[in-house]
């Protein structure tokens, strides 16, 4: 690795390292949106293996967003069903190599991204209201390296909202909207993720 490459990667490591939750959170769904065109770009050049990578690279953020939800909230069974459906929807994009897989999945993450930087401004917005001046926000870090989404998942998974104890999420493309918290989820459940 070239003197130039490392100091990138350190540069990066630094940023992430001192993201914030929200920021992290961002750079993990601006990850999966990055991997899923370049997969759509590789299927569409018959570049099997470069596809099968770039979704592997996907499906592993999702799964990461799967496993940092906080089952304390009602709402998180919801993202939790939707994470799943576009876990699956890559699943399929990536045996079938077709692409209408990869634009349900990536419309879902876009909006999602969409939906939580407009919920972190306006938290963001009622916290400064009551508080000193906000400092700049920094634009958003592209996750141009497999290593930077490494890192960023390490992070979130250590400093931001923890899984409850005991919680697996599901890999079924019909989770049962049904669950609610204080059910216990692994009994109805075929497939479960440890971690």
């Amino acid at each position: 690795m070239s003197v130039r490459a490392q100091s990138y990667e350190k540069f990066q490591r630094s940023a992430i390292e001192s993201a914030s939750p929200d920021k992290l959170l961002e750079m993990l769904f601006e990850g999966a949106i990055k991997n899923i065109h370049n997969a759509g770009k590789a299927i569409e050049t018959n570049e099997v293996k470069t596809a099968h990578e770039e979704l592997i690279k996907a499906e592993d953020i999702v799964l990461e967003l799967m496993s940092t939800l906080n089952m304390d909230y009602e709402i998180s069974y919801d993202l939790l069903t939707l994470y799943d459906y576009i876990y699956q929807q890559l699943v399929q994009a990536n045996l079938k190599k077709e692409i209408q897989y990869l634009e349900i999945a990536e419309l879902l993450l876009v909006e999602m991204r969409d939906t939580f930087n407009q919920a972190a401004l306006a938290a963001r917005s009622e916290s400064s209201a009551n508080s000193v001046p906000p400092q700049p926000i920094p634009e958003s870090i592209s996750v141009a390296e497999d290593v930077s989404s490494e890192v960023a998942e390490d992070k979130l998974k250590q400093n931001y909202i923890k899984p409850k104890p005991g919680y697996a999420p599901s890999l079924l493309p019909n989770t049962s909207p049904e669950m609610k918290p204080g059910k216990d989820a692994s009994s109805s459940l075929k497939i479960n993720i440890q971690g």
